[in-house]
């Protein structure tokens, strides 16, 4: 449960298999979207470039302050899409995943941030 005005953090921790690491010549990325629900979004950073798996990647997405009455089961989904290869050799690979994150929004205004905990093994 989640309350307007308050920030969805979505935090996914991805490892890849032993002996890989990132494409530097094809950048990984993520991207949010909420299909169906664009106003979740509206003027927010909906995707980049993923660099770093070391530590796990933070997607925030400020909730607005009010709810759209016609709206009743919003949710969130990250995509992420990772390009990498074997360190040795040149044997590369592309892999994607998407996690979806259903919302119960409270129309009372809320503060701070919601973290929803994700992980994936490629």
């Amino acid at each position: 449960m989640v309350s307007v005005g308050q920030t969805v953090v979505m935090s996914l921790t991805m490892s890849l298999p032993e002996g890989v690491k990132l494409t530097e010549e094809a950048p990984s990325c993520w991207a949010l979207s909420a299909e169906g629900n664009e106003w979740l979004l509206e003027s927010q950073v909906t995707s980049a470039d993923i660099v770093d798996l070391s530590q796990p990647l933070h997607v925030s997405a400020k909730l607005p302050a009010a709810v759209k009455a016609s709206d009743s089961n919003p949710s969130l989904r990250l995509s992420v899409w990772l390009f990498y290869c074997l360190e040795e050799g040149k044997a590369c690979t592309m892999k994607a995943a998407s996690f979806t994150q259903p919302l119960q929004i409270n129309s009372s205004p809320g503060e701070g941030e919601v973290t929803v905990a994700l992980a994936h093994s490629f």
